[in-house]
């Protein structure tokens, strides 16, 4: 019984999830998660190669909607954040800025 309960809870909270509306976000949030996961902000970008502006851009979320093309790189001191769009899912990527090893 408890693992029926269990599909049953997975299924509805599948369903919820895709019956909802997609909502509307912005890269500039989502880099902002991204940072936070690395103790950074916004402050901490020394360099970036689009206009802010193009970071608030409104898109909508989600897979099958319409995304927002837009490429950006943001550098900070110790990190590289960037746009990752898979399967329609867009999120930030990052990767260290100076790699502390060599991978052979």
């Amino acid at each position: 019984m408890k693992t029926v309960k269990l599909l049953d809870d997975v299924n509805v909270d599948f369903q919820k999830e895709h019956t909802q509306s997609p909502k509307k976000i912005t890269w500039e949030k989502l880099v902002k998660e991204a940072m936070a996961l690395h103790n950074e902000t916004m402050d901490d970008v020394v360099s970036m190669n689009c206009n802010p502006k193009q970071l608030r851009k409104r898109f909508y979320e989600g897979y099958g909607e319409e995304h927002d093309a837009s490429g950006f790189t943001l550098w900070t001191k110790n990190r590289v954040y960037f746009p990752v769009c898979c399967e329609g899912y867009e999120y930030v990527g990052s990767a260290q800025r100076n790699p502390s090893s060599v991978v052979g």
